[in-house]
């Protein structure tokens, strides 16, 4: 079973969910509007976790958060625009200073990495489609009628309309489905059928909207991590697979010319 009985179990499930979705739903816009009431929550996971667990967090183990946090304010210092930084480093480290203790008490077993593959498969299916709509349509319902998007606004002129999806900007969207792509290859790794077809169905619409994007970035990014997934998994398939991957980034890249 994917979801541990006992309060413990039900907090890491709905830790996973509320996370994921986050992340895959909801555009830059609506996470600024409401970065407060996220860190709430994370303090209040990380509260329970640290009562549970009894943990301290400032361990020798722990070194290298504390001296990459220290190193990354080291910006402010030369910064033109402090304030501006200032809310970077804040948006970045109080998020990273959470996830770091959250997410191994999170993931300390192998069900709830099984359901946390899932919930990362079944959303990126959703994302996915949502920009395929976006591209058969021409226009993004979502940023033409409720989020104000000056990216999308830019974009919605062109040609051929850029993939966007919750996503916000082309690029990122790319960057969301490429960090997918490890998770559903794992899915598909698995004995159950079904998994396999979200799996296989995941990958399938992931690299059908990367291509979407026309960001070559992105393209070239997803080709990296196909051809590192394949070696991990089967080195012989390689080298063909390889070639096959070049032929398409090339073949598409005179997609990307605006």
């Amino acid at each position: 079973m994917f979801i541990r009985s006992g309060i413990s179990g039900y907090l890491k499930t709905a830790f996973l969910i509320i996370l994921i979705a986050w992340i895959s739903f909801f555009p830059q816009p609506v996470q600024d509007k409401y970065r407060f009431v996220v860190y709430a929550l994370f303090f209040l996971f990380f509260l329970r976790f640290l009562i549970e667990k009894g943990r301290i967090i400032f361990r020798k183990d722990d070194c290298a958060l504390w001296v990459f946090l220290a190193l990354v304010s080291i910006n402010v210092i030369f910064a033109g625009d402090a304030a501006a930084v200032i809310r970077t480093y804040v948006g970045l480290a109080i998020p990273l200073f959470f996830l770091y203790y959250i997410i191994p008490q999170v993931l300390s077993s192998d069900d709830i990495f099984d359901f946390l593959m899932m919930v990362i498969c079944i959303f990126n299916i959703v994302v996915s489609l949502g920009a395929a709509l976006d591209f058969l349509l021409g226009k993004s319902l979502l940023y033409e009628h409720f989020i104000q998007n000056p990216f999308y606004q830019r974009y919605k002129n062109e040609a051929i309309s850029r993939a966007i999806s919750t996503q916000f900007h082309p690029t990122v969207l790319g960057t969301y489905l490429i960090a997918c792509l490890p998770f559903n290859a794992l899915l598909i790794k698995t004995a159950k059928s079904y998994k396999k077809f979200l799996g296989y169905l995941a990958v399938i619409l992931s690299i059908s909207i990367i291509i979407f994007t026309f960001s070559r970035g992105v393209l070239l990014a997803a080709a990296t991590v196909v051809v590192l997934l394949l070696c991990a998994d089967n080195r012989k398939k390689i080298i063909p697979v390889f070639f096959i991957i070049l032929v398409v980034v090339f073949s598409s890249l005179p997609l990307f010319k605006n």
